[in-house]
């Protein structure tokens, strides 16, 4: 499915906000819902957080869910309904993200940051960090042979000479190593955003 409306590119270390170091999951989660509501909902990361249930340090799929899911009314989402997030907690990677991105789905996948700096430093945003984050992604293509997604990693500022500047297509073979690589799961670890409905 092709898509017809890509979200605004979100940076995770604005100096202004203080849980900036510790907001991918936050960043990942307001880009796709900017992308479900075409734009229309632009909610804060103070507010994300609040309706997550956690105010300070890394969120888990679960309070990704539930402050996605949170934003029921029309008059919160714009005219936009049923806004879906549906957590992935032991995907596989064929069905719960590759399918989803063919269908124009929003996913926050959670990678081994750690493993994509020794695999691919080039798309690093802090060749220091070696936890898990979350990145956004969104779009699918094929390419001189392989498959391609639409990237939005949060820390693809270009703050400094080597930082990538997001978005950028990348295969999507790397985010399925990197994926895999994050400890306790199978393939992937998740939450997918459904594009919301227009009253």
């Amino acid at each position: 499915m092709a898509v017809s409306y890509w979200p605004t590119f979100q940076k995770q270390l604005v100096d202004h906000v203080p849980t900036r170091g510790e907001d991918c999951v936050v960043r990942s989660g307001l880009m796709g819902m900017d992308y479900a509501t075409r734009g229309a909902l632009r909610a804060s990361v103070r507010e994300f957080r609040l309706r997550a249930g956690r105010g300070a340090g890394g969120l888990n799929t679960a309070e990704l869910e539930r402050a996605v899911l949170s934003y029921d009314t029309p008059a919160e989402t714009h005219g936009y309904t049923d806004l879906v997030c549906d957590r992935v907690l032991f995907g596989d990677w064929q069905t719960d993200v590759q399918d989803a991105l063919q269908d124009g789905h929003w996913v926050c996948l959670w990678i081994n940051y750690g493993w994509l700096n020794d695999h691919h430093p080039s798309l690093s945003g802090d060749r220091g960090f070696r936890s898990t984050h979350c990145v956004g992604l969104l779009g699918f293509r094929r390419k001189s042979g392989r498959f391609l997604t639409r990237a939005y990693d949060p820390l693809w500022d270009g703050r400094r000479q080597g930082i990538p500047k997001g978005p950028r297509w990348v295969p999507m073979s790397v985010y399925r190593q990197a994926a895999a690589a994050v400890n306790g799961v199978v393939e992937c670890r998740g939450g997918i955003i459904l594009p919301a409905r227009k009253l």
